[in-house]
């Protein structure tokens, strides 16, 4: 694979950022300290993009939908379902 130039602007800040990455990873060329930081940043978007929402999460593990006895809408209404559940078990009689 063919290296290609680039050129860029940057402000005083982001050239303090770059002295300080290239004295912390003991890196002399400002090349190294671009292929790094892009690297590193779409390493970590990978990692993101690749992560289960917990919904995926407890459907791979078959949890939704595994009590058969549930109420259909316990999601909707769970607190006035686990309310009532809760008054009749202590009801005083």
């Amino acid at each position: 694979m063919r290296n290609k130039t680039i050129q860029a602007r940057i402000s005083e800040t982001t050239d303090k950022e770059i002295t300080f990455l290239k004295e912390t990873l003991g890196v002399n060329q400002i090349t190294e300290i671009i292929t790094l930081s892009i690297h590193a940043l779409a390493q970590e978007y990978r990692q993101e993009k690749s992560r289960q929402t917990p919904f995926e999460a407890i459907e791979e593990l078959g949890l939704i939908g595994s009590i058969e006895q549930a109420d259909p809408s316990l999601s909707e209404n769970y607190k006035s379902i686990l309310s009532k559940n809760f008054k009749a078990k202590h009801a005083t009689h």
